[in-house]
């Protein structure tokens, strides 16, 4: 037999690797433990993997050497696949295990029917939960989201698909009215989708509403009626989805397919809201907190093991003349790129569960009527989002880099994980939109803070801003985080300070608000960057 054949056969450990293996300075299984959230998390999740790794239908052998059409007929069976798997272990569908898959599989998989689910469990009634639950669950009806148009995207107040209501029928027209107002984007276009569409109803415009749509037939998936769907080609990642358009022609739908847990039409046109406005951004806010931990950081974390395990068995040049050429990892320029990366998957990994573990209370909060933490949990993640989707990004492309030109082969599984991560930061949110929509969020509390001593935890700083002197005077002082914590909250308030007083001059000085405001808006992202930073020291401190 061949030696690579041998080799990969007895899937040896290079001795290398297993050397860096046998001296850790900490305790591997108990921090695995930590990162699992628990020993028993620990053992499910390797349970799971091992049951994908075994499982021919999972397989992924020769993966990236299938067309686009075979990637996605394979994340399908992987779908239908994983779906029996539930069932036949008695699974939930919302749990861990699920969550366990998804990652196994690095995301092969059709994920656009959860989005669907999501949304309707989040934002509709209970009636409408109990009709079109037992449907999606039992896969009778296949679902997708469609938001984002040809000309609008993270700005959706600008968003043109209509949904006028007529009395006469009590049903919804849902309308696309021009190019610009075609849906762009949605992966699946399925039997039905939720359409995010602009309210009209007794001549009046009442903003963005969720509307359950069906476009295909049952019986054989064909569009219905003023139902036309195409695909929009290629794209750079992402080879498993068929991202398409959506186009809609007066589409009658019943006065009920409107998801109306916060607000509803009543027969005679009148409208009726509970709670927030931004109720409707929910989906979105959602969305962007599974994002963090299931698609961002996973993609770091792949790429940072990848790449430091790489490092570890690859030895090249010569360090020491005469002497056996060293381990890549050995050159503390090889340590300065990667190391740093490690450091920050942990990190993010710590402020994913504390937004997930706010964004579960802030859902109980407006379960119960209470929408007062929803501003900030939107601008939290619309900061978080963004930042984290940026680092990780660029930090994935210095795994790749540092891998040389094993890192630009497929095989190495750093390009395909570039290519997904990268397009995190547009969507879901443009990350620089995202961060002037938390440094709105910060100008108000700034604002408000002059008056109001009392504001959202992840800005009380506001109120009572830290003198500005670094309190650490010795090396070990450094090792505390809320040195840390005090600097970037200190920071966060100088900048926001200094944006907030910039713009309030240029409109004394004659300027219209949106002007000051566009003139300040380098320095305002900058203030909403720090702020996040706060953010995630603080998390870390509150575990």
């Amino acid at each position: 037999m061949a030696w690579w054949k041998v080799s990969a056969a007895r899937r040896d450990v290079n001795p290398d690797l297993a050397s860096e293996r046998e001296r850790p300075s900490f305790n591997v299984e108990t921090l695995t433990n930590i990162l699992d959230v628990g020993v028993e998390e620990t053992r499910i999740r390797r349970a799971v993997v091992s049951l994908v790794i075994k499982d021919p239908i999972f397989s992924r052998e020769y993966m990236y050497f299938k067309t686009p059409s075979e990637r996605y007929e394979g994340a399908i069976r992987n779908t239908l696949h994983m779906q029996r798997k539930i069932k036949e272990m008695g699974w939930d569908e919302n749990g861990r295990e699920v969550k366990y898959i998804y990652r196994a599989l690095n995301g092969e998989t059709d994920v656009v029917h959860n989005v669907f689910i999501k949304t309707i469990n989040a934002l509709g009634t209970d009636e409408q939960i109990a009709k079109w639950m037992p449907l999606a669950m039992d896969y009778k009806i296949l679902g997708t989201y469609a938001q984002t148009e040809l000309g609008h995207g993270t700005y959706l107040r600008g968003l043109e698909t209509t949904a006028t209501f007529d009395p006469t029928t009590q049903e919804f027209i849902i309308d696309t009215p021009q190019i610009a107002a075609i849906k762009w984007w949605p992966g699946g276009c399925n039997t039905h989708t939720v359409v995010v569409a602009q309210l009209y109803s007794n001549g009046q415009k009442y903003g963005i509403h969720p509307f359950i749509v069906q476009i295909r037939s049952l019986k054989d998936h064909s569009p219905l009626p003023g139902i036309s769907v195409g695909d929009i080609g290629p794209t750079m990642g992402f080879e498993m989805l068929d991202n398409g358009y959506l186009i809609m022609r007066n589409i009658r739908i019943p006065k009920e397919n409107m998801l109306s847990r916060y607000s509803q039409v009543l027969p005679d046109g009148s409208y009726v809201k509970s709670g927030s406005d931004k109720i409707n951004y929910f989906s979105m806010t959602a969305v962007r907190v599974s994002i963090l931990r299931d698609e961002v950081l996973e993609a770091l974390m792949k790429a940072c093991t990848i790449s430091v395990r790489y490092s570890a068995v690859r030895r090249q040049s010569e360090l020491k003349p005469g002497e056996q050429e060293p381990k890549i990892l050995d050159y503390q320029s090889q340590q300065h790129k990667l190391l740093p990366l490690v450091a920050t998957c942990y990190a993010f990994d710590f402020t994913s569960k504390y937004v997930n573990k706010f964004n579960e209370d802030v859902f109980s909060e407006i379960n119960r009527e209470n929408f007062t933490s929803l501003p900030e949990l939107h601008a939290l993640t619309a900061g978080i989002k963004a930042l984290a989707t940026e680092i990780c990004s660029n930090g994935v492309e210095v795994c790749r880099k540092a891998c040389g030109g094993h890192g630009y082969s497929l095989y190495s599984g750093l390009p395909s994980l570039y290519t997904k991560v990268t397009a995190s930061c547009t969507y879901e949110g443009e990350n620089t939109v995202l961060h002037l929509q938390g440094a709105r969020f910060l100008v108000k509390c700034f604002a408000a803070a002059q008056s109001e001593p009392l504001l959202p935890t992840s800005t009380a700083y506001l109120s009572s801003p830290s003198a500005g002197e670094c309190q650490a005077m010795t090396s070990a002082d450094f090792l505390n985080p809320e040195v840390y914590l005090k600097a970037y909250e200190c920071r966060a308030y100088r900048l926001i300070a200094s944006a907030a007083n910039k713009m309030q001059k240029l409109v004394q000085s004659g300027a219209e608000q949106y002007l000051a405001w566009n003139s300040t808006s380098v320095e305002l992202v900058k203030a909403a960057i720090v702020r996040v930073y706060s953010y995630y020291t603080r998390s870390r401190l509150s575990d």
